[in-house]
């Protein structure tokens, strides 16, 4: 049986440190956003630290990060960038280490006619389920999914 392992907030000068060192890293984004640093929150899940540090620039902040994965060896880098396109339309691009591993429009036709004639652009009727189908399509959930 697997066991799961808590997450952990790394907190106070630890959680700087980390910050620190993903700052020093000089990763600049391939979606050409910015990075937060300052809204950068670090967390402790079994021996590897996350520095989740959000992009500034986007209409889908919760879905736009660089997350720093290290392990105690090496760090893993991987950028997420989403934008809601128009009332039909959403964009997801990943990468890792600076190699793009996806690139995902989401549409939904039923949207586009539900919307016709509005001029704002909104994310009513974004699909969580579609987006992890689309990224992860032989899997019923994403949770273990492999590139």
């Amino acid at each position: 049986m697997d066991t799961i392992s808590a997450t952990e907030l790394v907190t106070a000068s630890r959680a700087d440190a980390f910050v620190a060192a993903a700052e020093a890293a000089a990763y600049k984004p391939l979606s050409g956003l910015q990075q937060v640093f300052e809204d950068a929150v670090v967390t402790r899940i079994g021996n590897a630290h996350y520095i989740t540090v959000p992009l500034a620039g986007t209409n889908m902040a919760e879905m736009t990060k660089v997350v720093y994965v290290y392990d105690g060896k090496a760090t893993t880098t991987v950028e997420f960038a989403a934008a809601v396109v128009d009332a039909a339309h959403a964009r997801l691009q990943m990468w890792q280490d600076g190699v793009s591993i996806k690139d995902v429009e989401l549409y939904d036709p039923a949207l586009e006619s539900a919307t016709s004639g509005q001029s704002a652009i909104v994310q009513t009727g974004f699909s969580w389920s579609k987006l992890n189908k689309c990224l992860c399509p032989t899997r019923a959930s994403p949770r273990g999914c492999s590139a």
